[in-house]
Formats: structure tokens, C-alpha cells, sequence
């Protein structure tokens, strides 16, 4: 038993090939029986083929964990070759999905410098609860009070954790940054697009006074 699509997923449903030792016929949903963990409202929801080779369709539910099926040979109206032999052996060792349909979030905004400063640039430090592509300085919104011409001047990183740079501007006041993710695409592997906003981050104080 073999996954039909690619791995980890977050399509709505999925497929298995399912081959046997030699042409059968019989074969129907019944004698497969759905494994998830961590997912909830999955189904086997149909199968085609013949001969040796069959497809069994799943629906993948709701929430982020695995997924697989088990032929049981038990179960159903049962499966038999050309010769009438009945099948009798189960087989619990197919491939698995990972499902992941959970958008990718920031979980943290720190400060990666001392508070109070008076430098001319600091940083924050910006994770992620899994690995995303597609970050940019555009992602970021800049938060002050009292200050003139700070600014975002770099961003790096990778993985799940981003370093964003900034000038402190003039005078005194706050700095932080939020994280918006409204029009920008902040993709996780399977392409769920990052949808939750962060507010607030850690806060930096800058004195020149």
C-alpha cells in the first residue's frame, strides 16, 4: 500500500495504490480500514481499478497528523483470485501521510540587544512555529513612539527563525516591530499561507539624551 500524491499534504483528500500478489477481484472499501492520528472526520471514500492494482481514495479531515490504511481480509464481502482463493492474510505495513493543513504562525518577536540603547541599529529576533519560505522586510510593521526616522534595513534567516534590522532613527523613544501577514506569502512546506497577525513584540527603549 502506497501513497498516490505527494508527502506531507494538505489536499482534502488523497489516494493509496493498493497491489496484490495477483489479479483479484472483490476488492471494495470495506476491506480497508482507516488509520489517523491527531485528525479528525477522515474517510475512505471510494476505490477503482482491477486486477492487481487498485486506488482507494480518502478524505483527509480536519487538523494537522498522519493518515493510513490497513487491508483486512476479514472484513468486507471478501477478496478472491481467479481460482476462488479467498484471501486471509491482512496487511498493516502501508505508506503514511503526514497532513498538514495548519497555517504557519509567528510565535515570538525578542529583542536580540540590550534595552535601554542608544545604537545606531538593533535587531529582533522572529520565530516561527515551523519552517516557511517566503519572508520578506514587507512582512514587518515598525512601531514607535517618540522617535523619527527608524527604519527596517535588513532581514535574514531561515528555517523558522528570521533576524530583522533596524536604524533607531532620532531622539528617544520606543521601538518594536509587529508581524502582518495580510498579502504577503509566508508559506510552510506544503503551501498553507501564514493568515495570523503578531502583535506585540518585545520592546526596545532607545536614550540618546
Amino acid at each position: 500500500i502506497t501513497r498516490g500524491n505527494p508527502n506531507p499534504t494538505n489536499l482534502s483528500s488523497v489516494d493509496f495504490t493498493v497491489t496484490f500478489s495477483e489479479p483479484v477481484t472483490g476488492a471494495g472499501t470495506n476491506d480497508f480500514v482507516l488509520r489517523q492520528t491527531l485528525i479528525t472526520g477522515a474517510s475512505i471514500t471510494g476505490i477503482s481499478g482491477s486486477g492487481t492494482t487498485y486506488t482507494v481514495t480518502a478524505n483527509t479531515g480536519t487538523g494537522e497528523g498522519t493518515l493510513w490504511i490497513d487491508f483486512d481480509a476479514t472484513a468486507g464481502g471478501g477478496v478472491f483470485d481467479a481460482g476462488l482463493n479467498k484471501s486471509v492474510a491482512n496487511f498493516t505495513t502501508g505508506h503514511v501521510y503526514a497532513i498538514d493543513k495548519l497555517k504557519p504562525m509567528v510565535t515570538s518577536i525578542t529583542r536580540l540587544d540590550s534595552t535601554p540603547t542608544n545604537a545606531a541599529s538593533i535587531r529582533f529576533l522572529v520565530t516561527f512555529n515551523e519552517i516557511v519560505t517566503g519572508v520578506t522586510s514587507n512582512n514587518f510593521v515598525l512601531d514607535t513612539t517618540g522617535l523619527s526616522g527608524a527604519a527596517i534595513t535588513n532581514l535574514t534567516g531561515s528555517g523558522t527563525t528570521y533576524t530583522v534590522t533596524l536604524s533607531t532613527g532620532l531622539t528617544d523613544g520606543t521601538l518594536s516591530i509587529d508581524f502582518n501577514a495580510a498579502g504577503h506569502n509566508v508559506l510552510d512546506s506544503v503551501n498553507n499561507i501564514s493568515a495570523v497577525n503578531f502583535t506585540p513584540g518585545e520592546v526596545y527603549r532607545v536614550d540618546r539624551v
